[in-house]
């Protein structure tokens, strides 16, 4: 008499970790294996094999490969319930996966072993705007204020000229009135102002409303590309370990990658620079007040000096934005976009967005967590597969009924 087979009450595809393309734990002999295998009924075991390079489009990677086989999967037992059990990124990988609403749908529950869960978060913009902002208003600004610099010299030598030189001789040439040409000055300069306060105003204006939206929909995107979240809050049991390697040196990585100040910091260092740079010009230009007999060359020298610093000024100003801005895009790029830390290689996600690690993932899921101290050999974060009390956590957690109906 021909026997009938059985189906399956439950199927649950393995997915390894990081640089663990060969993992022992997800193959038959395995502590894991074994353990579910007491399970009754016993479970259906697939094994998903991914590339396991460290880097964020790998893992994305992984997650399309990993959603065509699990569409096969429920295609071969559509009436199963259907678990992921995921070490390390890979569970990652298996989250990303269930963006999918259908394989989401069908997924009863997803157990994580010691994954560093990606959150991603946009990287505040308004420092920067902060800066900008004063910066096209010195840029702006600067012909009037030169021009106010200039009138003032301009009055003071047409007070203290003598008659037989050269600039009174072309006033009394030109027929010019220097208290005309002074209100003049001054007048035009106020004029240079004010212009430049409203081309300060209207370039702000344009540039921030054409740079503020394309920015903040590049970090969203990239925020909703890193983030996990799954169309229904999935029962996720997450086993974390205590001193975990891997978690240590991503926290870490994301210490030292995180500048503190931001690009505000550049206009308080620009201003100290600026004295800095200027001190012995100034001390210059006091030494000479105090000995020069010309009211003309002291006043031609205090012209010199203010226009110096305030070109100085901008040149820092300049200067700082622009070495900030580079030390934000670099530290995070030489930190941890490398396959030792997050792996995200894009210059903008790593000037535009904050990436780190955590314990828990980012989205609504219904999370069970556990946190154990492994024991034995080795490193602690590929010992939680292996550790007993995991095992029969994981065990429990399968044998509840979690039909999808």
């Amino acid at each position: 008499m021909e026997t009938v087979r059985k189906k399956p009450q439950r199927v649950v595809t393995l997915v390894h970790g990081t640089w663990a393309k060969n993992a022992d734990w997800v193959k038959p002999n395995s502590k894991l294996c074994q353990g579910m295998a007491r399970i009754d009924p016993p479970p259906v075991v697939r094994r998903f094999q991914w590339s396991g390079a460290n880097s964020h489009r790998a893992r994305l990677m992984a997650a399309d490969a990993l959603a065509k086989q699990l569409e096969e999967t429920l295609a071969e037992f559509p009436e199963a319930e259907h678990h992921l059990i995921a070490h390390s990124h890979g569970g990652n990988v298996a989250l990303y996966a269930l963006r999918n609403p259908t394989l989401c749908d069908r997924t009863a529950s997803v157990v994580c072993l010691a994954t560093p869960f990606i959150h991603a978060g946009a990287r505040p913009i308004e420092p920067a705007f902060t800066v900008l902002r004063i910066m096209i208003y010195s840029l702006a600004l600067a012909p009037g204020a030169l021009l106010v610099i200039l009138s003032l010299l301009f009055a003071l030598l047409a007070a203290q000229a003598l008659p037989e030189s050269p600039f009174a001789l072309f006033l009394q040439n030109t027929g010019l009135p220097s208290p005309h040409v002074f209100a003049g000055l001054i007048g035009l300069s106020g004029y240079l102002i004010w212009g430049g306060v409203r081309v300060g105003r209207r370039l702000t204006s344009w540039l921030f409303a054409l740079l503020r939206p394309r920015i903040e929909r590049y970090q969203q995107r990239r925020v909703n590309d890193y983030n996990h979240h799954a169309p229904r809050p999935i029962p996720v049991l997450n086993a974390q370990v205590e001193r975990d390697e891997p978690a240590l040196w991503l926290a870490a990585l994301h210490r030292v990658s995180e500048p503190t100040s931001d690009s505000r910091a550049a206009i308080p260092m620009a201003a100290m620079l600026t004295l800095a740079f200027c001190y012995a010009i100034v001390m210059d230009f006091i030494h000479v007040a105090g000995t020069t007999a010309s009211l003309i060359d002291t006043a031609l020298y205090a012209a010199i000096v203010v226009s110096m610093m305030y070109l100085i000024w901008l040149a820092m100003l300049v200067l700082l934005f622009g070495i900030s801005h580079l030390i934000f895009i670099t530290m995070p790029l030489l930190v941890r976009a490398h396959g030792g830390g997050f792996g995200e290689w894009s210059l903008f996600a790593n000037w535009l967005v904050l990436i780190e690690a955590r314990t828990e993932p980012p989205g609504d899921f219904e999370l069970e967590s556990i946190r154990i101290a492994a024991q034995g050999r080795g490193l602690r974060h590929s010992r939680i597969y292996e550790d007993e009390d995991v095992i029969e956590r994981i065990s429990n957690w399968l044998a509840v009924d979690r039909s999808i109906r």
